[in-house]
C-alpha cells in the first residue's frame, strides 16, 4: 500500500511505498522519490509544479505587486490577519 501525505504548502509527501507519476499518453515522469508537488494551475510545463504560478499575473486582487504569491487560497479571515 502507498501512504501520501500533502502538507501545508501543497506537497506531496511519499510516506510509504512507491509512487509512479505518468503523463497522459504514458510515458513516465521522473520526481524526487518522497516527495513532489503536481501543477495545480495548469501554467508548468510539466504535471509536476516548477513555480509557474508565481510568475504570472494575479487575478484575484489580493497581491501587492501583481503577480501571483498565492493569497488567493487564504480565507477572507485569513488574509484580513497575515
Amino acid at each position: 500500500m502507498t501512504k501520501l501525505y500533502r502538507n501545508e504548502k501543497g506537497q506531496i509527501k511519499v510516506l510509504e511505498g512507491e509512487v509512479q507519476l505518468v503523463n497522459e499518453d504514458g510515458s513516465e515522469v521522473r520526481h524526487h522519490k518522497s516527495r513532489f508537488s503536481i501543477c495545480g494551475c495548469g501554467r508548468s510545463k510539466s504535471i509536476l509544479c516548477d513555480g509557474s504560478h508565481n510568475l504570472t499575473s494575479c487575478g484575484c486582487g489580493r497581491s501587492e505587486t501583481g503577480y501571483c504569491s498565492g493569497l488567493h487560497e487564504l480565507t477572507e479571515e485569513e488574509f484580513n490577519n497575515r
